[in-house]
């Protein structure tokens, strides 16, 4: 009688213990194959459609690099990490050879170390220390970024996924000469400064900051103009104001308003001014300025 309850109570212990490695088992499963498997079931995908890069340092903020087709790639490294890679198109190539997880509710955060390959000024490429960190759920990326500290006062690149916001993607410098407009004169050339009509991206890649610089013309400043997208060109639109010198050479302020499109080389901004002469237009183009004489 003892023996066959020890026989029963030795299976019930055999029996518990195998249910505890079962589930021990499913405890200690491989994070990073979950890892691997959702970002190339779902993230992947996302990221092969359309992505981009803001880069900031301390010398400059938000500089936009269109990444499409530029898709991190994460593999396997051990059963608790996994190593990345990425390749910008201008910011060089980053190998972060180790990548640790942590989960959470099934989502993950990853951060790690390692190196990255950027060219100069010069066009030498040097080798920098570098570090990541993202964040995963349902497989897609988020808050990723790849930082060299190294580089300029310390560099960090974001990368993105989906469509880069219009005001992301038409910041930059133009303009070569400028062409004006009143009730007194019309096509009044004027070769301007290289890059003197700035855009700077503004609440978030949304709007515009527009601002101009001519020795003729003087300074106009627009702090928040609209961006859309029209087939191949965007269009810009706002209000802000100008300050120009009169024939006293008293400088004073204008209401102005400016609407534009920006298109490489085919690139025109209209800067009105209503109450100057009758009102006035200036428009800055970004092409080599005709011979035509004022008339």
């Amino acid at each position: 009688m003892k023996l066959t309850r020890f026989a029963a109570l030795m299976m019930a212990t055999l029996t518990a213990g195998a249910t505890m490695s079962s589930c021990d088992k499913d405890d200690d499963e491989d994070i990073s194959d979950s890892v691997v498997k959702a970002y190339s079931d779902n993230g992947l995908k996302s990221a092969d459609a359309a992505s981009y890069s803001l880069a900031s340092s301390k010398y400059f903020k938000d500089m936009f690099t269109d990444e499409t087709g530029n898709a991190i790639s994460i593999s396997k490294l051990n059963a608790e990490a996994v190593s990345v890679s990425f390749t910008s198109k201008t910011w060089g190539e980053f190998s972060i050879d180790t990548v640790k997880i942590l989960s959470s509710d099934g989502a993950y955060a990853l951060s790690g170390n390692g190196t990255c390959k950027m060219a100069g000024m010069n066009g030498k490429v040097s080798e920098y220390a570098a570090s990541f960190s993202a964040k995963m759920s349902a497989g897609v990326l988020s808050d990723v970024a790849f930082s060299a500290p190294s580089v300029m006062g310390g560099t960090t690149v974001y990368y993105l996924t989906g469509e880069a916001p219009a005001g992301y993607v038409v910041a930059g410098s133009y303009g070569t000469y400028s062409k004006a407009n009143s009730k007194y004169f019309s096509d009044m050339l004027t070769e301007e400064k290289a890059n003197c009509l700035s855009l700077k991206a503004v609440e978030n890649g949304s709007k515009v900051s527009v601002s101009f610089s001519s020795e003729k013309w003087g300074t106009f400043s627009v702090e928040a103009a609209t961006v859309s997208k029209e087939g191949d060109k965007y269009v810009i639109e706002g209000n802000g104001s100008c300050e120009m010198a009169g024939m006293s050479g008293q400088v004073s302020t204008y209401e102005v308003s400016v609407k534009g499109t920006i298109n490489g080389k085919s690139t025109v901004v209209d800067f009105s001014i209503p109450a100057v002469m009758g009102g006035t237009t200036v428009s800055v183009y970004n092409d080599s300025m005709p011979t035509t004489e004022a008339k």
